[in-house]
């Protein structure tokens, strides 16, 4: 049931609906006492590997606006089950935020990720580390996302957000949408800087504050979670931190994952990153895959609709008036080997037909998943499925975005009737290709 005063609460979630709080937003633990200074001082040290440097960002238009959206992630305790799960929205997350448009124009989405509370991090730094600033690179947030571990600590809500707001760039007003998703489960006042004057100072800037509490509706409440929300503009959700996750099947699930490997093989990597970051593109597919049917192809849909930020390393998401130019900067030796002895007009040539086949890729995507979706929603209508948080938290997106002038047109796809193959439609737990 939801309950909207100024926020939003969800009062009791199905396992279906717990999943949603925004890529990974939901690191919630339930840790009952160890939290001392004992404890702190044999914790594990978090030792992270030295990451690659991102790709460049790819370049904005004039004019373009800017969606973004900071995730604050509690990492104390070890909830890795419910971890797992708030990966997987990322890719719904994103996709809903991608589907955003402003006079026409798409936006560009930017995604920042903190972790606080993980007594491996240092004491002196509040228990806080930035994991990754705003980037367009959503496989790379996916990636740490995977990568985070979770272990006991201090929970200071206040002090994570004052970090996040003097460490990120946030532009001005012009950038359109700009949110923070904070999650956790220990008290919203806990720490040395105030809640209050951080959610003041978000307000100040125009940033928007939604907070996830983990557990009752009404603990979240008493523990200050709604009242911090409040005082951002922003809502207030709770989770069932027990939830599960259902990952459902369709009959076009078998053709999607080929489609989505055609993708992959059309790509054309160039430049000093653009062999790790195809690497990189091909390992969140396992890691979506690792995680079920609907979070596989929820993660394929936004590689269909979102292929141009990745034009700084693949030459066939490059925009075809800036094609010579890129070419002409880039060294062969970077190339896939096949690709390496081409001569420039051979080179572009092949680059085209690529282009080619991934925009016929592309098209049957967006038919199949528009006969996924409605095979899922039937499914979810006889299941009793509701999906209450899910949409919650999706249209709290919406109602923020349309607020600062966007709008969210859906982009019908025709699609002809086809038979549905009888098969299994429900999997759990189970790791289907992607």
């Amino acid at each position: 049931m939801i309950k909207s005063t100024p926020m939003i609460t969800l009062k009791t979630i199905t396992p279906a609906v717990a999943l949603t709080l925004l890529a990974g937003t939901i690191a919630c633990m339930n840790e009952a006492g160890a939290s001392g200074a004992m404890a702190m001082a044999s914790a594990p040290v978090v030792v992270q590997d030295e990451p690659l440097p991102a790709p460049p960002e790819p370049p904005v238009p004039p004019g373009t606006k800017t969606i973004l959206l900071g995730l604050l992630l509690d990492t104390s305790n070890s909830m890795d089950g419910l971890i797992s799960q708030a990966k997987a929205q990322l890719w719904n997350i994103v996709n809903k935020l991608s589907e955003a448009r402003t006079d026409g124009q798409r936006p560009i989405v930017r995604v920042a990720l903190y972790e606080y509370g993980n007594s491996g991090l240092p004491m002196t730094g509040n228990y806080i580390r930035q994991v990754s600033p705003f980037t367009v690179n959503m496989d790379e947030i996916s990636k740490q996302l995977f990568a985070l571990a979770t272990n006991g600590g201090e929970e200071y809500c206040g002090a994570v957000l004052a970090k996040s707001l003097d460490e990120l760039d946030w532009g001005g007003e012009q950038e359109g949408l700009r949110m923070i998703f904070i999650a956790g489960n220990e008290a919203f006042t806990q720490g040395p800087i105030s809640f209050a004057t951080a959610c003041e100072r978000a307000r100040q800037k125009g940033i928007v504050v939604n907070t996830i509490f983990c557990g009752n509706a009404q603990e979240g409440i008493n523990t200050s979670w709604q009242a911090g929300a409040i005082a951002a503009k922003g809502d207030y959700f709770n989770i069932d931190q027990d939830a599960m996750t259902a990952q459902v099947a369709s009959p076009y699930d078998t053709e999607l994952a080929q489609l989505n490997g055609g993708l992959n093989e059309s790509g054309v990597y160039y430049g000093a990153l653009g062999y790790s970051s195809f690497q990189n593109n091909a390992a969140q597919d396992k890691n979506a895959e690792g995680l079920g049917s609907s979070s596989c192809n929820s993660r394929v849909k936004y590689k269909c609709n979102n292929g141009f930020v990745n034009s700084s390393w693949d030459l066939t998401e490059v925009e075809t008036t800036k094609l010579d130019s890129v070419l002409a900067r880039t060294d062969k030796k970077t190339l896939p080997e096949k690709y390496r002895g081409l001569d420039g007009a051979a080179l572009k040539g092949e680059i085209t037909r690529q282009r080619e086949v991934k925009e016929v890729n592309r098209a049957r995507i967006a038919v199949l998943m528009k006969r996924r979706e409605e095979f899922v929603a039937e499914h979810d209508r006889k299941a009793g499925i509701t999906n209450e948080l899910e949409s919650a938290v999706l249209a709290s997106i919406e109602r923020m975005a349309v607020a600062k002038g966007f709008t969210f047109e859906e982009h019908q796809v025709k699609v002809a009737p086809l038979p549905v193959e009888k098969e299994k439609t429900v999997e759990v737990k189970k790791k289907p290709g992607c």
